[in-house]
């Protein structure tokens, strides 16, 4: 134990260079018990109502009555001026800072790793770390957790991005809130890459814990001032690192050379309508074609750890590219400039496609991704299936 404090307490510290600065603090509190904390007097409330116990009830603030004892990580992340600062802890009632606060200069120049293999205490549906971001915009976020399956409640880990929980895709209705689950996972590590595109403001990035999950790493990308606006081309479309640069036919013609670049025009064709098909379903996906392509787990290609990363960010410069990939991303995006521009007919009800290796993985696929869905064709090496969700 730190402290245990049952009044307002200020820990001071001191950095000697100006950077941005991330300050880990563990505590928590039991029930009807809260804990806050202020930055160098800055109140972080978010939205936050000005009274009711709610105050003590959203990042980054310890609620007792979830935590109910147990711990919960909290990271404060801000660019800080050389010189003295201070944290101000104002308990309710009584509360306990687990360690003494830690304070890093952070590398802004890419990905920043904020944790790697962090096993949650046992949990039941509770705040395990909370991330408050101060003035910063949020971009990217990755996150790798791997939950074991056990018997009757398996371990699970849910994300919420201001205010938002990230859903899980695979899930019908049960535990649709837990975009991690053991019973799916079965001890494996799932890589997500989240992009949030967020302007700078006050953020909270939440992770909720069910049993023990185990965080291997977290990873941050905070863009930074950049010089004007670069919009990618079909001649020039290397990554600006936010794809929210892109224009429409861009970042189609970068799922289709992703997924789908060895195929025939017609598969390349369904491929780009399946994406046009979930915007105007209704259903739970987006209704634009950025955020449907971007949704978390959705496409294989725009994960950051997939093969196909580098070749899309990067379609007609990338490693060991040869003359037919070239011709083959000028192909992908002449059909996505078609389909955005309705220059040519809808084929397709599909909104899934997959490729499969045998007839055990096409079943799982069926059975797991289309449950509701139906077979529509197969084109070359790809499958097609209209499903409600």
């Amino acid at each position: 134990m730190f402290k245990k404090i049952t009044s307002s307490y200020i820990h001071k510290f001191s950095i000697d260079s100006d950077g941005l600065y991330s300050i880990f603090i563990v505590a928590t509190c039991k029930r009807k018990s809260g804990l806050r904390v202020e930055l160098d007097g800055l109140a972080l409330k978010g939205m936050l109502p000005k009274s009711r116990n709610e105050y003590f009830d959203v990042p980054p603030a310890w609620n007792g009555d979830k935590l109910k004892g147990s711990p919960e990580t909290i990271v404060l992340i801000k660019k800080l001026p050389v010189g003295n600062h201070n944290l101000k802890f104002i308990p309710k009632r009584e509360a306990e800072i687990i360690s003494e606060p830690k304070v890093v200069l952070l590398d802004n120049s890419g990905l920043t790793t904020l944790f790697e293999n962090i096993q949650s205490e046992e949990k039941d549906r509770q705040p395990w770390i909370s991330i408050a971001l101060i003035d910063l915009p949020l971009a990217i976020l990755d996150v790798s957790i791997s939950c074991q399956k056990k018997f009757l409640d398996s371990d699970d880990a849910g994300l919420i991005i201001d205010g938002h929980i990230q859903k899980n895709p695979k899930a019908i209705w049960f535990g649709k809130n837990w975009f991690w689950r053991g019973w799916e996972l079965k001890g494996k590590t799932q890589i997500s890459r989240f992009y949030p595109n967020l302007p700078s403001d006050i953020h909270y990035v939440e992770l909720l814990a069910d049993r023990s999950p185990t965080l291997v790493s977290l990873d941050i990308l905070l863009i930074k001032e950049m010089a004007p606006k670069r919009i990618p081309t079909a001649d020039v479309p290397e990554w600006t690192g936010n794809f929210f640069d892109d224009p429409e036919e861009i970042i189609l013609a970068r799922l289709i050379f992703g997924e789908d670049r060895n195929q025939s025009q017609e598969a390349k064709e369904w491929v780009g309508w399946s994406v046009i098909n979930r915007t105007k379903a209704k259903s739970w996906w987006p209704d634009n074609i950025h955020d449907v392509i971007l949704q978390a787990g959705q496409y294989d290609s725009f994960d950051l750890y997939d093969k196909n990363f580098p070749k899309i960010i990067n379609p007609t410069n990338f490693k060991d590219i040869n003359d037919l990939e070239k011709k083959s991303w000028y192909e992908c995006y002449k059909v996505a400039q078609d389909i955005v521009s309705a220059r040519i007919p809808n084929p397709t009800t599909a909104t899934h496609f997959h490729s499969f290796g045998d007839s055990a993985s096409r079943e799982r696929f069926e059975k797991n991704i289309v449950p509701k869905g139906k077979f529509l064709k197969k084109i070359g090496g790809m499958y097609f299936y209209w499903s409600p969700n």
